[in-house]
């Protein structure tokens, strides 16, 4: 069976779903049968799993404890539908069932009137003490043995216990890869009538690619980026189909491949990251895919006046793409647009009922907003001023009717130190990758964007150089620091990613680990190893403001929020801290 990991039930968790396109398992389904069909493989009505195989033939289905029913055999392949291959060829050769004298169970019987239980066990014991191959032979027992493993058995005599014969060992020639072939895209495109959104889960078999030719060349190229990045195996082989059924759907064979049908593949369980980024090298990918915030945003200002949504339309532009043009603004993070946005979206609509424009905006309305959104009051007036800044500078309205108006401060949270004893767990873990990135947090408190941007070139002679600083590490980093690049070069040795923390997505890419990895390895966000860091060096320090600048990249104001926490009652004492 290939294919992906099935997917978990939603509704219990405990079973995969029905098959491929189902939303839930069998037993969960909220209306239709829930009688699932027999086992397409070995014809079984139970332990049904999913895609039409039951749990003994499932590829991905966990391993059952049970054994062979005739002969008591342990460790069956699942493949083997229940039964040892040797009862089920015994029970062809003898049909037909009748108690066995030796055990007394309903059996398929041979000539001497056995089981193949007790004939195995008969004819063990004749040739070690000559007994008769008779039902006496089973008097003190049988021994159970374990499937397909009948030669090993420890009543067996020595000459018994023969080698088997040698084989010549098959020589097989290596599967020469496609030789990479310059290849030209189409300078043309095929409109269609209207577009229908693909559901390849629909697919029973992929089709084959209109253009051979383009196919293999494209595929002797994902073999060399698979040498020169270090994927695995399954990653070339997946990226291979992929690469055809894209090249199979195109609506003009040849053009560019978009990246709106790459992230389709999905559906399937089929890599979309290093396809596209095969695509991208190859200059074969027309990158027409929108982002997700983009997508949200048109959703979320859907019901606003015409003019309203032009003018909100042109901050969130300058907001994510930044402008040259005097006055100039730096890109923001999406995080900060949305979250901005998300703040003045009640208000905005609020408006919406009796304004078309954002220049019909005045002072008193957003005084009146901000009325009744006392708990949200800071909050609202950022995403409001952050609106009208932009608008204001590019001249699409009038006057700022945020300007001067005071909301207070919001407030501001009191760094607390961690406990010694997680940090030592932290410290100390087998995870060889948790405690590297928590011993740079610990010793050295490097902020959670420097973990993920740290590179290979830059651990130099027992020091790192980040951000135009030097740091000299402790002998404590640099030993938990060599046991994980050893640990890395050993689990993705061909990996051309150039960061040192990488994982199983971004080991056969070249981009940073996300955020999320880095405190879900450590089980602790970063942000707080690193807090707790700087709260240990402000009381070793006696509250020095131009050390703990110095040392952790800080501005004065941001080292003072540490130094006005210095006599906190948890940071007074000796030992107190980390």
């Amino acid at each position: 069976m290939r294919g992906p990991i099935p997917r978990p039930c939603p509704v219990c968790g405990e079973r995969p779903v029905a098959h491929r396109s189902a939303k839930s398992c069998y037993n969960c389904r909220p209306r239709g049968t829930r009688t699932p069909p027999p086992c397409r493989a070995c014809g079984s009505t139970t332990l049904y799993y999913t895609a039409g195989l039951c749990q003994r033939c499932h590829k991905y289905a966990p391993a059952l404890p049970e054994d062979c029913p005739y002969c008591l055999a342990w460790g069956l392949f699942k493949t083997n539908g229940g039964v040892c291959p040797a009862c089920r060829d015994w029970r062809s050769r003898n049909p037909g069932e009748d108690l066995c004298p030796g055990c007394g169970r309903l059996q398929s019987l041979n000539k001497t009137g056995l089981c193949r239980l007790c004939w195995r066990r008969a004819r063990a014991l004749a040739r070690q003490d000559d007994f008769p191959d008779q039902p006496e032979a089973q008097l003190h027992g049988h021994q159970v043995f374990i499937s397909d493993l009948e030669q090993h058995l420890a009543l067996a005599t020595p000459a018994d216990r023969r080698p088997p014969p040698r084989r010549k060992p098959i020589r097989t020639r290596p599967r020469a890869r496609p030789r990479l072939r310059p290849f030209s895209l189409a300078t043309h495109r095929q409109t269609t009538l209207f577009d229908i959104a693909r559901d390849l889960t629909r697919l029973r078999r992929f089709p084959d690619p209109p253009l051979p030719e383009l196919s293999l060349a494209l595929e002797a190229l994902a073999f060399e980026h698979a040498d020169a990045y270090g994927w695995a195996v399954n990653t070339i082989s997946a990226v291979r189909r992929g690469l055809r059924l894209l090249l199979a759907l195109q609506d003009t064979p040849g053009a560019p491949i978009k990246a709106s049908d790459v992230h389709l593949l999905r559906q399937i369980g089929l890599p979309v990251g290093p396809t596209l980024e095969l695509l991208r090298n190859a200059q074969a990918l027309e990158d027409d895919h929108r982002p997700a915030i983009v997508l949200w945003f048109e959703d979320r200002v859907q019901g606003l006046p015409t003019a309203m949504r032009q003018e909100l339309s042109v901050w969130f532009t300058i907001m994510r793409q930044g402008s040259t043009q005097p006055p100039r603004f730096v890109p923001r993070a999406d995080r900060t647009t949305r979250n901005n946005l998300t703040y003045a979206l009640p208000v905005l609509h609020e408006w919406a009922r009796a304004h078309e424009s954002l220049r019909e905006i005045t002072r008193d309305d957003v005084q009146r907003a901000l009325a009744q959104n006392p708990a949200r009051r800071i909050d609202v007036l950022q995403g409001l001023r952050a609106i009208f800044r932009v608008l204001k500078a590019r001249k699409l309205v009038f006057a700022d009717p945020t300007a001067r108006i005071f909301s207070g401060s919001p407030p501001r949270t009191i760094p607390t130190p961690q406990r010694p004893a997680d940090l030592r767990e932290a410290l100390n873990s087998t995870n060889l990758t948790r405690a590297a990135t928590a011993s740079l947090l610990i010793f050295h408190g490097l902020r959670p964007q420097q973990i993920r941007q740290i590179r290979l070139t830059d651990l130099r002679d027992g020091r790192l150089h980040l951000d135009q600083r030097v740091i000299p590490l402790a002998p404590q980093v640099s030993t938990r620091l060599t046991a994980y690049l050893n640990y890395r070069g050993e689990r993705w040795p061909n990996s051309a990613n150039p960061h040192v923390f990488i994982n199983v997505s971004t080991a056969p890419e070249t981009a940073e680990a996300h955020y999320k990895w880095v405190n879900k390895t450590l089980g602790i966000t970063a942000q707080q190893l690193r807090e707790d860091r700087i709260l240990d060096e402000a009381h070793a320090s006696a509250g020095d403001v131009r050390r703990i600048c110095d040392l952790f990249g800080l501005t004065v104001g941001g080292a003072l929020r540490y130094i006005d926490a210095f006599e906190h009652p948890d940071l007074s004492g000796p030992g107190a801290g980390a």
